[in-house]
């Protein structure tokens, strides 16, 4: 078999190139797309033994948010801020809410959470 010899000038430019189609072609992975798209108008919140699924959701300005306690145990959706309080909702009950201004809205379970930690999330309107 020959030897073959590459420059690296070479190999820097074909690595240049591969990045540069890659750059070029976009990416499929939903956590890098730059353009988020039109938000539901209702968005679904499970409530689990003892976490938010999903922890960040995004829904519409004038859209509804339905907490659903999927656990065996208790929970609220209180917020951060004081804007809101479910109070207990206990297994299998919801709790809704209408969104009415753009923003970005933590919230926590008052009894497995607190503001940014423990059983916590983020509802982002727009």
């Amino acid at each position: 078999m020959p030897n073959v010899h590459i420059s690296m000038a070479t190999v820097r430019g074909v690595a240049m190139a591969a990045l540069a189609a890659a750059v070029m072609s976009g990416c499929s992975d939903d956590e890098t797309a730059t353009d988020p798209g039109t938000p539901p108008s209702q968005i679904q919140v499970s409530m689990r033994d003892n976490f938010f699924q999903q922890r960040v959701d995004t829904v519409a300005i004038n859209g509804m948010v339905t907490w659903s306690n999927d656990g065996a145990v208790a929970h609220t959706s209180t917020s951060d801020a004081g804007t809101w309080d479910s109070g207990s909702v206990s297994s299998g009950a919801t709790f809704a809410r209408q969104v009415t201004q753009a923003g970005t809205f933590p919230y926590h379970c008052t009894f497995h959470g607190a503001p940014g930690t423990g059983m916590s999330g983020t509802i982002v309107v727009r």
